[in-house]
């Protein structure tokens, strides 16, 4: 590889193209560190998500509960601390001190949240949906099949986002009654 051209021409573009790469490098580096930091974000919320797991296996759901907060404050995108923090909420609502309705509607509400920060994440709305059909509520069944619909037209190929609104539409069908 020639250093330096001695050809006027190619010694210009040379030089160019140094320049080009002196003005890149510190985009290069500021781009790099903020992969790093989404990386370490994920990292981080995945362990945590653990540590969860692991309270909620030894039945201190109040502090997996902590836990799953502290990853959703190191990661909100992360869809399995929402989809783990609703079904605590739900299904051991009385070691919350909570009625079965209120597991529900806070289970709901978390849920409601996380749509917000999923973004295009399809496994958001479906968990949602069955949390509205839980309900057996016609106006959230209406809920439920318009955000299907959304995720349907989000992600058109996804097979489990289409049963999830064909489930939707049979229990609205069928009268509403509640899942359990």
């Amino acid at each position: 590889m020639i250093l330096v051209y001695t050809d006027p021409k190619k010694r210009l573009l040379q030089m160019i193209e140094i320049a080009l790469l002196i003005i890149a490098l510190p985009f290069a580096a500021v781009y790099g560190m903020k992969s790093y930091k989404i990386y370490q974000a994920v990292v981080e919320s995945e362990r945590l998500f653990e540590v969860a797991e692991n309270l909620a296996h030894a039945e201190d759901y109040k502090a997996s509960v902590v836990a799953l907060e502290e990853c959703l404050a190191v990661n909100p995108r992360y869809f399995p601390a929402y989809e783990a923090m609703a079904d605590l909420y739900f299904i051991e609502h009385r070691r919350f001190g909570l009625t079965r309705e209120q597991g529900l509607s806070k289970a709901i509400a978390l849920l409601e949240k996380g749509m917000i920060a999923a973004g295009d994440d399809p496994r958001m709305p479906m968990e949602l949906s069955e949390f509205y059909m839980t309900t057996g509520k016609p106006e959230n069944l209406k809920k439920a099949e318009a955000i299907m619909l959304a995720a349907v037209k989000m992600a058109p190929t996804n097979h489990a986002c289409q049963t999830m609104l064909k489930m939707v539409r049979n229990q609205m069908a069928n009268g509403s009654t509640a899942r359990s």
